[in-house]
C-alpha cells in the first residue's frame, strides 16, 4: 500500500480499515501468484522414503514438496488464500443485506432481557442465559455481574435491594443508593454486550446519596413505569415496602437524596399485611403473610390500590419478577418461576394457566432483585459486529497462511541453493 493510501486508510473507521487491509492482500495474491501457479506442477507429495545416502533425490523431493505438491505445498494454499479473498466478498455483501433489514432496529440481540441479580459474598451475580447452537440447547447459571460500589459494606446488618430505574440499575444499600447508568444505543462500547451481558451498563458504580430512602430495613424496593394519560411519555414510580407491612410510593419522578414518600391505601376493606411486592405486567403483586399473591391496581393519583385475584403459593423468603414472570426463594434454597401453562387452558377464557415451576439452585446468592437495561443491543447491530469479526478473523488467516507459504518458498530456494553448492564442490555446504 502507497503512503498515499495508508493516510486514507488511517483516517477510516476501524470496520473499513480491515475490509481495505483484506482488498489489498487480495490485489497482492492476483499479482504475485500468478507466475508461481503458472510455474509449478500439480503432482502428488513425493515419498520421502529413500536409501541412505541418496541425499539428491531427498533434497528434490522436498522442494516439490514445500514448493507445489498439493495437498501441503505453496500452490495449494495459495489457490486456497485467492479463493477466500473472493468469497469473503459474496459474505460481506450478504451480511450488508441482513443489516438493511428496518425491523432489526426493534429486535433485542441478546437472550438476557430482564435478568435476575443479586449478591454472592462481596460480589454482584446475574443469571446469565446462554445459547448452546450445536447442541440447540439453553441454559441458565449464575455469572459475575461485577464488583459493589466501593466502600459499600455489605454486613453491616441492613437491607440491600436491586432494582431498575428508567433504564440504570439501582442497588440499595440501607438507606443510600447507587445507579450504575445504561450506556446510549449510539455508545460503541455496547458492542461488548454480545459477549459479556453487563456492558449494556456503563463501567463504574454512581452514589445517589445516603438519605435516598426512609428506612435502613425495607422490605421491597421496585420501580413502576407506565405510560402517561395522553400516552405521550413514560412516567416512573419508585414504590417502598415498610418494615411495617406499609406501600409507599415517592413523591419524585427522578431518584434524588433525601426524597419524601406518600402512604398508598389499600380500597378493600380486608385487612392485608404485605411481607413482599413485585413488579410485573403493568401490575404490582404483594405477596402476604399468609402467602398468597395479589395483583394490586394502582392509581397514583388518588394514592390508592386495590388489591384482587388472590392465589396461595408456597412460602417464598424473597420475592421477585422478571420479563417472563414472578420468581421466588423457596425455603429449600430453590428459585421458583410463575409461567403460563398454554397446555391447560381455562375453559371460560380460553387462557393459559398460571402455573409454578422449580427453576434453579440459590447457590448462597442473597438480596435477589431484577435488572431491566434502558439500552439494549439490537439484530442490527450483532449483524455489523458478525460482519467486522468475520473480516478481521479471514484478514488474519491469510496472513497466517501466507506466512506459511513465504517460508516454505524461502526454505526451498534455501535447500536447491546448498544442493547448488554441493553439485559445485563449493566448500561449507550444509549438504556435506
Amino acid at each position: 500500500m502507497s503512503s498515499s493510501s495508508g493516510l486514507a486508510a488511517s483516517n477510516m473507521p476501524p470496520e473499513e480499515q480491515t475490509e481495505a487491509r483484506m482488498s489489498n492482500l487480495h490485489a497482492d495474491a492476483n499479482l504475485n501468484e500468478k507466475a508461481l501457479l503458472s510455474s509449478i506442477e500439480d503432482t502428488s507429495f513425493p515419498d520421502m522414503t529413500v536409501q541412505p545416502g541418496d541425499m539428491n533425490t531427498a533434497i528434490k523431493n522436498l522442494t516439490r514438496g514445500i514448493l507445489g505438491a498439493p495437498p501441503l505445498g505453496t500452490k495449494a494454499q495459495t489457490v486456497l488464500l485467492s479463493k477466500l479473498a473472493d468469497e469473503m466478498k459474496d459474505i460481506r455483501r450478504c451480511l450488508d443485506d441482513v443489516s438493511d433489514h428496518p425491523y432489526l432496529k426493534r429486535c433485542d440481540a441478546t437472550l438476557n432481557r430482564a435478568p435476575i441479580v443479586g449478591i454472592k459474598g462481596d460480589d454482584i451475580v446475574y443469571i446469565n442465559t446462554i445459547s448452546t447452537p450445536l447442541e440447540k440447547v439453553i441454559s441458565e447459571k449464575w455469572t459475575l455481574f461485577g464488583p459493589k460500589p466501593d466502600g459499600v459494606n455489605l454486613t453491616e446488618g441492613q437491607a440491600n435491594h436491586f432494582f431498575p430505574y428508567q433504564g440504570d440499575l439501582c442497588f440499595a444499600v440501607g438507606r443510600s443508593l447507587w445507579r450504575k447508568r445504561h450506556r446510549s444505543e449510539d455508545d460503541p462500547l455496547i458492542n461488548k454486550a454480545v459477549n459479556h451481558w453487563p456492558s449494556l451498563y456503563e463501567d463504574s458504580w454512581e452514589k445517589v446519596g445516603d438519605q435516598c430512602l426512609p428506612d435502613t430495613n425495607l422490605l421491597s424496593v421496585i420501580s413502576y413505569a407506565a405510560l402517561s394519560m395522553d400516552c405521550t411519555k413514560i412516567l416512573f414510580h419508585l414504590i417502598i415496602l415498610t418494615g411495617d407491612g406499609t406501600i409507599m410510593v415517592s413523591n419524585n419522578d427522578r431518584l434524588v437524596d433525601a426524597a419524601s414518600f406518600q402512604k398508598m391505601s389499600n380500597t378493600r376493606n380486608e385487612t392485608v399485611t404485605w411481607k413482599k411486592i413485585a413488579y410485573w405486567n403493568d401490575k404490582v403483586v404483594g405477596l402476604d403473610s399468609n402467602n398468597c399473591t395479589w395483583n394490586l391496581t394502582m392509581n397514583f393519583v388518588e394514592h390508592t390500590y386495590k388489591a384482587e385475584e388472590k392465589l396461595q403459593v408456597r412460602a417464598f423468603s424473597e420475592f421477585t419478577a422478571t420479563d417472563m414472570g414472578l420468581v421466588g426463594l423457596g425455603e429449600n434454597g430453590t428459585l421458583y418461576r410463575r409461567i403460563v401453562n398454554r397446555e391447560l387452558r381455562n375453559q371460560d377464557t380460553n387462557k393459559g394457566i398460571l402455573k409454578w415451576e422449580s427453576w434453579m439452585p440459590q447457590f448462597g446468592v442473597t438480596s435477589i432483585g431484577v435488572a431491566s437495561p434502558g439500552a439494549r443491543l439490537d439484530l442490527r447491530g450483532l449483524a455489523r459486529i458478525l460482519k467486522s469479526r468475520y473480516v478481521e478473523s479471514a484478514t488474519a488467516l491469510y496472513l497466517f497462511f501466507d506466512r506459511l507459504k513465504t517460508f516454505g518458498i524461502t526454505h526451498s530456494v534455501y535447500l536447491e541453493s546448498h544442493l547448488l553448492r554441493r553439485d559445485q564442490g563449493v566448500p561449507g555446504s550444509l549438504l556435506g
